[in-house]
């Protein structure tokens, strides 16, 4: 199971959803201040993702892709030197399933 801030728009709550079969999502370096990666290993079919970001509130940061996506390893950038220190999680829906991962922002 992954748990994480309710990704419902409910403030203060959290949700578990079974960790993507076949998938994983990593976030490099962590913590980080300027430059970050997020590495998603897909399952090997085609799917529907979604990758989004969101803070230790539970609100939407900013939505890396939504699109189909071929199987195997999907590299996204993000520059987070303007985001505010804290925790963030970076939560993929892949076919209907979710992966996440927690990582840091730090000034």
């Amino acid at each position: 199971m992954i748990c994480a801030p309710a990704l419902v728009r409910e403030p203060g709550r959290f949700a578990c959803a079974p960790e993507a079969s076949g998938a994983s999502i990593g976030v490099s370096p962590n913590p980080t201040s300027g430059a970050t990666t997020v590495r998603l290993q897909l399952p090997s079919r085609q799917t529907d993702v979604r990758v989004s970001i969101f803070d230790a509130r539970g609100r939407e940061v900013t939505t890396l892709a939504s699109d189909a996506r071929e199987s195997g390893a999907h590299v996204l950038a993000i520059d987070t030197s303007a985001w505010a220190a804290g925790v963030y999680i970076v939560r993929a829906e892949v076919g209907g399933v979710v992966a996440s991962a927690r990582f840091v922002v730090a000034q």
